[in-house]
């Protein structure tokens, strides 16, 4: 039995041994000053009980200046710990982080909600006055809020007086609410906010950088376990008094969670992007500022120039890598080198810093510096992290950024087989299999034809089969029943002309009946009309029943489509409800297509006809699929929550399934139904605990899915047999009745019993949508003769999720590099957001980033004439992810980009992934991307590293791929890189690593302004001396300093005029090149070393007209 909630909730008592933990309010001439003292280094932390509004109450008040709370408990499950700092946390000494303190999912917590003014606008304080003050404001929020077992305490300056007698009046409170964690606090507090911004309870603050930061009556960032919250009295200098407001006790219930709601979240979102719209004049005056300060201080403190100095602010203003040069502010004012830091951590780890954009200003640790790994987080990179304005930002350090481990190889192999081998090893592979299956089929024919015989005689006429077609070693069960018949998939490539050689063994073997499944009808078409082409015939293409009759103009399939889609959405079958009694059958396209079917010899259709029964029980000999299903083989379902608490209605049947209905009605469906929705709306986040709890078992769901479906809409079934002969009309009132959702309950119920054993909380195949329905993914089933002779074609595919779509495989692979030049571009994410400015949302400084990458990357597509292009759907390309498979509309193409990376946020990936996952008996953990180096395989046999986004759960990474790794090998693939005689030119724009031998790897910058900076010289001038000096002299419009220039000609140092072959895109730029020495005609000029790129007879010249004169010229052989 699983436990589920604890009543007895606790909190953590924080005793400083060190400085006090609360507020000093100190009489001055400019009045009464407020001191605040956050730091907490040593002391010890204690759970305590707080069970009751009354216990919480009597804690908070008994607090003493030198005591806090924590709401989350001791993670060691102790009563007591002694307290110190993360670099000093070690054994049964803790620090307050969250490696020590969290919320227990068993148990009651206190969860707060931190009202605060700071910054609010007059606007939103007259909205709360109209609604009668903070208390009514927050039960606007939250209405279940004015129930809740709570304790309400004002701020500690609330009640504050000094000298001139004023009393000081805080609008702040803090409230405390008992409640469930059925959700993270945190999202709790995000959803608050959400809410708070639609009734008009939200404003945006400005940053002394320019950021914008959310804000609503609710501060989002109190909801972790070990956040300390003051309470204590403040201590109060001479002449300064305090009366505060009493605190308010209520008593009522224990709250639950509020899980992300999707509807108010779109809609905050777009109000925030108004209220940035409003404000982006005015927080890009304050970021300017900003910036001039602060780069006026860093020219007067370091003596460097200007631009080096807005470059240097401009990384820390946007959180970005700090170098061992650059300068921090410590707590006492100073200023400290980030190198000098890095090199004493003993000295500087977990201490606290002013944030580095806000500077000591804005508190003296608003920043802390986390030099050393957390406790059980070896892995952990230096980083300064700061909280100013209660939003986490990051700064790294140059000395520690995430380098490529030294022996990192390519991610995926190069190919093995010789490229001609592997080509002829596809046609081979399918030659193979047909002739199998073809043997399969013809002895299965013979063996069939026996069934009259004795089981002697049988025996022996059935081993006579077998040794004619040569399958003596095959088991007999081989032609019986087709269990162990040839059931391959073939990947490695695409365009090598697989296709072509199933469709030739298909003409030739006219006897065998074949289904071939291709992704959409337009393919079925093409296909079809190919295999006509040569030679075969009986050819048909299968359509449904409300597509466009080819043979009666006007007309679609079915003469009652309409009638037909209102029968599925009741769950019943067409055939049974309508087609068996339809007095337009003998006129029925769709009915004419089935009798064709029985003397079809081969069948083309869409992906969507493996999971469904063919017309006319249509039976083929073998079965061709190729591509990856375009669905994913996945099916959705959507049940809305509270349908749980609807009676089922049992339409009538004969007396054995009156009972069966009954009884299972009262004793396992609607008890059932309860549990499920009670489990949805209290334990969102425990639904299979909850199941448990109560005594359901895997039995009892299987139970249920037998019978589920006799409270289907047999009514509605009988109904349109009886009426669909003679009364139309009343078969139209009979399909309005509201469609009874028993199927996608059915589907619930199966992801339920596949997922209750697995020990996990909550399924992982279901999951709440924002319209309070269950969202229920399945995979499909393989409907037409899953047994028989199966091929599957797809050059991009994965073995295991074949598996699952198609039954046990045995694959075949033979990979073939493409004849292709590839430049991949990194150094850019490559964004749909980027690439569409947030879908048209973004304003200001982003919007205006976003149109300039644009005009640039548009700017170089389409300078190259004949490019095809393959990005998002949103950016208007050629063709974009999603919808590429099977086209060969750009076969012709001499080049083509490919930009961007399918890449779906990681739930939707883990909803995708999470039927193939249950069916191996794993459990998916939800998780972000994080990210690891994979090595780019390059053509001279080097590897060049790259980060990629990646999941840590093995099923999710492998969906993941199949959506954007291979989806991005299918657009390169659509210009056909097999058989094309002359190498195409291939762009990659992504920080992916793709299956491909990749030529050149550059960074977006340089690709964008015509290559790297040597690329530029020798494009530009023809020329290239080896002296950085020279370079910054001759060329300033490429090199600025001479530091970046010797850098960039550091590997060419020992280079000779063969190393010069590829520098451009698609062919080398290198007609002829020299190696030369020359001295231009001027006071203290040395010689130089240079290239130059010209003939022999030309080569001083071309030299002379960028240098000027010269005294001397040497060719060096």
């Amino acid at each position: 039995m699983d436990t589920i909630v604890d009543l007895n909730a606790t909190v953590t008592l924080l005793t400083s041994h060190g400085k006090p933990l609360c507020k000093t309010f100190t009489q001055t001439p400019d009045g009464v000053v407020s001191t605040p003292s956050a730091n907490m280094h040593k002391g010890l932390a204690q759970e305590v009980y707080a069970r009751t509004p009354v216990e919480l109450a009597r804690l908070l008040d008994g607090l003493t200046q030198q005591q806090a709370i924590a709401l989350g408990s001791l993670k060691s499950g102790k009563a007591s710990a002694a307290l110190t700092t993360k670099r000093h946390a070690t054994g049964d000494v803790i620090a307050r982080s969250t490696d020590h303190l969290h919320f227990k999912p068993d148990r009651l917590a206190w969860f707060l909600l931190d009202f605060d003014t700071k910054a609010m606008p007059d606007h939103v304080a007259e909205r709360i006055a109209d609604m009668g003050g903070p208390w009514p404001a927050l039960c606007a929020i939250w209405p279940e809020l004015a129930h809740a077992a709570s304790v309400v305490r004002p701020s500690s300056s609330d009640g504050v007086t000094g000298a001139d007698g004023a009393v000081r009046r805080s609008d702040g409170i803090h409230v405390y609410v008992l409640m469930h964690l059925t959700c993270p606090m945190s999202e709790t507090l995000k959803t608050l906010q959400a809410r708070a911004w639609v009734l008009g309870l939200g404003w945006l603050m400005i940053s002394k950088a320019g950021d914008f930061l959310v804000r609503s009556i609710v501060d989002t960032t109190v909801g972790s376990p070990e956040r300390l919250v003051y309470e204590a009295p403040p201590i109060l200098g001479p002449g300064v008094a305090r009366y505060p407001r009493p605190t308010i006790i209520q008593d009522g219930i224990a709250l639950m969670g509020l899980p992300t709601h999707e509807a108010d979240k779109a809609k905050a979102d777009v109000l925030i992007a108004q209220a940035k719209r409003g404000l982006a004049d005015r927080a890009a005056e304050i970021k300017e500022k900003h910036m001039a300060e602060r780069v006026a201080d860093l020219v007067e403190r370091k003596k460097i120039a200007p631009k080096l100095a807005r470059k240097i602010i401009e990384q820390r203003v946007n959180g970005c890598v700090l170098d061992d040069r650059d300068t921090l502010q410590i707590d006492t004012g100073e200023w400290v080198a980030v190198g000098d830091i890095l090199d004493d951590p003993g000295t500087w780890d977990r201490r606290g810093i002013p944030d580095p954009i806000e500077g000591l200003e804005y508190g003296p640790d608003k920043a802390t510096l986390m030099l050393t790994p957390r406790v059980g987080h070896p892995t952990d990179r230096p980083v300064i992290v700061s909280h100013a304005h209660g939003k986490k930002t990051v700064f790294r350090f140059k000395r520690y950024e995430m380098t490529a481990p030294p022996d990192l190889g390519p991610h995926y192999p190069a190919p093995t087989e010789p490229r001609q081998e592997a080509i002829k090893a596809h046609g081979r592979t399918v030659e193979d299999w047909a002739d199998a299956a073809f043997k399969t089929v013809r002895a299965s024919r013979d063996v069939k034809a026996l069934e009259e015989m004795d089981e002697y005689d049988r025996a022996v006429a059935v081993g006579e089969i077998m040794g004619r077609y040569g399958l003596d070693h095959t088991p007999r069960s081989y032609l019986t029943r087709n269990s162990n018949a040839p059931r391959w998939m073939l990947t490695g490539a695409l365009g090598v002309g697989k296709t072509e050689t199933i469709l030739r063994v298909l003409v030739e073997n006219p006897d065998v009946t074949a289904l071939f499944l291709v992704p959409d009808h337009q393919m079925a078409e093409e296909v079809a009309e190919r295999y006509l082409a040569m030679g075969g015939d009986r050819a048909m293409v299968l359509r449904g029943r409300a597509m466009v009759d080819p043979e009666v103009e006007g007309e679609k399939m079915c003469l009652m489509a309409h009638r037909a889609a209102q029968v599925l959405k009741h769950g019943l079958s067409v055939r049974s409800a309508l087609c068996e009694k339809c007095p337009k059958r003998n006129q029925c396209g769709y009915m004419r297509q089935a009798r064709f079917l029985s003397g079809a010899r081969a069948v083309f259709a869409p992906h969507d006809w493996a999971w469904f029964q063919l017309p006319g029980d249509f039976k083929p000999d073998v079965v061709i699929f190729d591509e990856r299903p375009r669905d994913f083989g996945i099916n959705v379902h959507d049940l809305p929550v509270d349908w749980l608490l609807s009676d089922l209605v049992f339409d009538g049947g004969d007396a054995f399934e009156t009972m069966d209905a009954l009884s299972a009605r009262h004793h396992i469906l609607h008890p059932l139904m309860r549990t499920l929705h009670y489990a949805a709306r209290l334990y969102p986040w425990a639904m299979l605990a909850v199941l448990r709890q109560y005594g359901w078992t895997r039995d009892h769901l299987a139970e249920a899915v037998r019978v589920v479906d006799l409270f289907g809409a047999r009514g509605v079934l009988r109904g349109c047999r009886n009426f669909v002969m003679h009364d139309l009309c009343k078969v139209d009132e009979v399909l309005c009745a509201p469609p009874r959702p028993i199927q996608e309950f059915k589907a619930l119920l199966m992801a339920l019993e596949a997922e209750i054993d697995l020990g996990h909380l909550n399924p992982t195949t279901v999951r709440l949508t924002s319209d309070d329905s269950f969202r229920i993914t399945t995979t499909k089933t393989l409907a037409n003769v899953p047994n028989a002779p199966f091929l599957h074609l797809d050059g991009t595919g994965d073995e295991a999720l074949a598996n699952a779509w198609f039954g046990a495989l045995d694959h075949r692979n033979h990979k073939v590099e493409r004849n292709a030049y590839v430049t991949q571009v990194t150094g850019h994410s490559f964004s749909k957001a980027y690439m569409t400015a947030g879908g048209g949302e973004w304003q200001g400084e982003w919007k205006d980033r976003s149109e300039a990458f644009q005009a640039d990357l548009w700017g170089v597509v389409r300078a190259d004439e004949g490019a095809a292009v393959f990005s998002y759907k949103a950016t208007k390309p050629d063709g974009w992810f999603g919808a590429l498979r099977g086209l060969d509309r750009w076969a012709n193409h001499p080049s083509g980009y490919v930009i961007g990376r399918n890449q779906p946020g990681p739930r939707d990936v883990e909803h995708l992934a999470a039927p193939f996952a249950v069916r191996a008996g794993h459990v998916i953990q939800s998780s972000e991307y994080g990210q690891e180096w994979r090595g780019i395989r390059m053509r001279d046999g080097s590897v060049t590293p790259q980060l990629v986004d990646v999941h840590p759960d093995p099923w999710v990474q492998r969906v993941l791929e199949q959506i954007r790794e291979r989806e991005s090998e299918q657009a390169m693939d659509r210009l056909r890189l097999i058989h094309n005689p002359q190498r195409k030119s291939i762009y990659l724009l992504m920080p992916i690593v793709l299956d491909q031998t990749v030529d050149r790897v550059i960074d977006w910058k340089d690709f964008v302004r015509g290559g790297e900076r040597i690329e530029r010289a020798i494009r530009r001038y023809g020329f290239l001396p080896m002296s950085g000096k020279e370079c910054v002299r001759l060329f300033p419009d490429i090199w600025d300093n001479r530091m970046t220039a010797n850098r960039d000609l550091e590997p060419l140092q020992g280079a000779t005029a063969e190393t010069f072959v590829t520098f451009g895109n698609k062919e080398s730029l290198i007609t002829e090149c020299y190696q030369c020495l020359y001295q231009r005609n001027a006071h203290y000029a040395h010689s130089v070393k240079a290239f130059v790129f010209a003939t022999a007879a030309t080569a001083r010249e071309r030299i002379a007209e960028i240098v000027g004169e010269l005294r001397s010229f040497e060719l060096l052989e």
